[in-house]
C-alpha cells in the first residue's frame, strides 16, 4: 500500500475496454473484516461513479484475470512451439494489415500535418523578409505570425498524437523472434510469476460482462503481449447457443470443474476431488467396519494372516478378488461360505475383503436373524390385530 492506496502486481496493466480509463485495483484489506472472499480482491473501471467520467463497472476478479493470464500464455506458448513457423506467417498477416490500417487512418493525416507545418515556416519567414523590406506593417506581420504560429502549436500536438499511435499500432517484424525466444524461456510454465508477467503482458483491456451475475456470465478480456500485441492462437468458434449448452452440461456433472481454469489448475482440483473422496470413502468404511462387526477382532482378520492350511481359504481369496467378476468360483464359494459360517477367522477376512471394496456388510448368526425376523412379524400381526380390532 502506497499513500493509503492499495496495489496489487496488475494494477497499472489493466483498462477498460470501452472508455480507455485505467482500471483501479480493489483490495480485500480495504473491506477491514476477518474473512476474505475471492470477489473481494477485483478491478473495476477508474472512470465508474467519477466526477470525471462516465462508464460502466466492467468488475473482474484479480483471480479471472490471473487465470486468464496464465492460460492466454500457455496457450500461446503452446502454439508457438508446435507451429512456429505458421506463428510468424500469421504475426505478418497481422503487420501487413496493421501497416494498411495505420496508413488508411494516421499516416495520411500524419503526412498532411507536417506538410501544412512546413507551409507556416515559409509563409512565417516570408513574412519577416516582407516587414524587414518594408513591403508589410510590422504590426500586420505580428498578427498574422500569432495566427500562424497558434496554428503550428495544435499542429506539433496532433503530429505528436499521430506518431505516439502508429507506434502503438505498428507490429515490427523483428518482433516475432523476440517472442518466440521470450517463449522458450518459459516454456512449461504452470504458475505466472511476476517476472513473467512483466516480461509477456504489455496491457489487458476489460470489456464490459454479459449474463449478469448467473452462471451464464460471459466477459471478453483482451492481453495485449509484448512485441506482438493482442494475439490469441486459432481456435474453433463457439456459438452462444454452444456455450449456453455446455454450461447446463457442467451444471449437471457432480463435480464440475470450474470453466476459466487451466489445465494445470483443474489437475489440481481434480487432485483435491480425489483426495476428498478417498477419505470420504475411508471414513465410510471405517463406519460400515465398526457397525458390521460384532467384535474388534473380527476387524482385523484379512487373507493375509491365512496360514495357508485350510484350502478352501485361496478359493475365497480368489472369489473376493474378482468379486465384480461372475466367474465359476462364485457358486463353489457362496456353498463353501455356508458350510463354513462358523468359523469367525473365515467369516472375518470375507467380511473385511467385502467392506474394503465399499460394500456394507453385517456379520450375524441365523438364531439372531431369526428372532429379529420372528420380532418383525409379531410386530406386524399386532399392526393387523389393531386395524382389524
Amino acid at each position: 500500500m502506497a499513500n493509503g492506496t492499495y496495489s496489487h502486481r496488475l494494477s497499472g496493466l489493466v483498462y477498460c475496454a470501452d472508455c480507455g480509463a485505467r482500471m483501479g485495483f480493489i483490495s480485500p484489506e480495504a473491506n477491514h473484516s476477518e474473512k476474505h472472499y475471492d470477489s473481494d480482491s477485483a478491478f473495476q473501471c477508474g472512470n465508474y461513479r467519477s466526477k470525471s467520467g462516465e462508464c460502466v463497472s466492467h468488475y473482474v476478479k484479480t483471480s479471472v484475470l490471473e487465470a486468464a493470464i496464465l492460460q492466454a500464455i500457455q496457450a500461446g506458448s503452446k502454439y508457438v512451439l508446435e507451429n512456429e513457423d505458421e506463428f510468424i506467417q500469421q504475426l505478418k498477416a497481422v503487420w501487413n494489415e496493421q501497416q494498411t490500417r495505420t496508413a488508411n487512418n494516421g499516416y495520411q493525416e500524419l503526412a498532411d500535418a507536417k506538410k501544412r507545418m512546413a507551409e507556416l515556416d515559409e509563409k512565417i519567414n516570408k513574412l519577416y523578409e516582407s516587414t524587414l523590406s518594408g513591403f508589410l506593417p510590422e504590426r500586420q506581420a505580428q498578427r498574422m505570425i500569432q495566427q500562424y504560429d497558434e496554428e503550428q502549436i495544435l499542429l506539433e500536438r496532433r503530429v505528436a498524437e499521430l506518431e505516439n499511435l502508429v507506434q502503438q499500432d505498428e507490429i515490427k517484424q523483428v518482433d516475432a523472434s523476440r517472442f518466440i525466444a521470450l517463449v522458450k524461456k518459459y516454456r512449461d510454465c504452470t504458475e505466472l510469476t511476476d517476472t513473467m508477467l512483466y516480461a509477456f503482458i504489455d496491457r489487458i483491456e476489460v470489456h464490459e460482462a454479459t449474463g449478469g451475475r448467473t452462471i451464464y456470465r460471459q466477459q471478453n478480456i483482451d492481453i495485449h503481449f509484448n512485441f506482438i500485441g493482442n494475439y490469441y492462437p486459432p481456435v474453433e468458434t463457439v456459438s452462444e447457443e454452444e456455450r449456453i449448452a455446455v454450461i447446463e452440461a457442467e451444471q449437471l456433472r457432480p463435480f464440475a470443474l470450474p470453466r476459466c481454469q487451466c489445465s494445470c489448475q483443474q489437475e489440481e482440483l481434480e487432485r483435491e476431488l480425489q483426495e476428498k473422496e478417498r477419505v470420504q470413502k475411508e471414513l465410510r468404511i471405517s463406519h460400515r467396519r465398526e457397525l458390521g462387526l460384532p467384535s474388534q477382532s473380527l476387524q482385523h482378520y484379512t487373507f493375509s494372516q491365512d496360514n495357508g492350511q485350510n484350502p478352501l481359504m485361496r478359493k475365497a481369496s480368489a472369489f473376493m478378488k474378482h468379486w465384480e467378476k461372475p466367474i465359476g468360483l462364485i457358486r463353489d464359494c457362496c456353498c463353501l461360505e455356508m458350510s463354513e459360517r462358523e468359523n469367525p477367522f473365515f467369516a472375518g477376512c470375507i467380511a473385511n475383503a467385502l467392506l474394503d471394496k465399499d460394500i456394507p456388510v453385517l456379520m450375524t448368526n441365523f438364531p439372531t436373524l431369526l428372532n429379529s425376523l420372528t420380532g418383525l412379524s409379531g410386530e406386524v400381526k399386532k399392526r393387523d390385530d389393531c386395524r382389524t380390532g
